[in-house]
């Protein structure tokens, strides 16, 4: 696998990138519903919908915004040996369909989120579905991954849109769901999963209200 290797040149050089494109190709960026809390003395691990290429983006920068936490996401290894910059943002790899890759990976996680200052983001989706697709493809691997993290660990729904309105320029939107903790998705997946496609309906529903509890710009 490929380990993260954060770097924080790269880090100010992409931060000095990414930012000023948010503002080219978004026309706002704002959280709804409510913000989590209770996260700050425990490993996170985000689980956000996959709609685009954007969307390690918009965690990273929420992470900046609001958490504060030491950033790590996972990626199929075949992305990041493309996009191998990445690594030294917090992205490391696993091969899908690959035991050995998944149960190292998987040694890996466990390692990391011994750290309660980890932000893990793990897409259960796995690829990019269309933000209004239903059912979504959700991957059980996710629960073995998170097997033997520790009982602290605090996992968090999260979701995106990108929609246009009134600007020339789409907005994105996020809301996060209800925190649970490791044992409530090792324990019972499904209905995690429930949780997580419940979130993204109210997003759908909610965002056209505009009652933002955050705006990133």
């Amino acid at each position: 696998m490929i380990k993260a290797d954060h770097k924080q040149s790269a880090r100010l050089l992409f931060n000095f990138y990414i930012d000023p494109q948010f503002r080219k190709y978004f026309s706002k960026f704002t959280v709804i519903g409510s913000l989590p809390e209770g996260y700050k003395n425990a490993p996170l691990v985000i689980t956000p919908n996959h709609i685009s290429w954007w969307d390690g983006f918009f965690i990273d920068r929420l992470n900046r915004e609001i958490f504060g936490k030491k950033f790590y996401i996972l990626m199929l290894e075949e992305q990041l040996k493309k996009y191998n910059f990445f690594k030294k943002l917090g992205a490391f790899s696993i091969v899908q369909g690959n035991g050995r890759s998944t149960l190292e990976t998987k040694r890996y996680i466990d390692n990391i989120l011994k750290d309660p200052e980890t932000m893990l983001v793990i897409y259960p989706q796995g690829e990019i579905e269309l933000q209004d697709k239903r059912p979504l493809d959700l991957k059980p691997g996710i629960s073995l991954l998170l097997r033997d993290a520790p009982d602290e660990t605090i996992i968090l729904p999260a979701g995106f849109r990108i929609e246009y309105a009134e600007q020339k320029l789409p907005g994105i939107f996020a809301r996060f769901g209800e925190k649970r903790v490791k044992a409530d998705i090792v324990n019972d997946l499904e209905k995690y999963f429930a949780e997580f496609v419940s979130n993204l309906d109210m997003l759908a529903g909610q965002h056209k209200d505009r009652k933002s509890v955050y705006d990133v710009f």
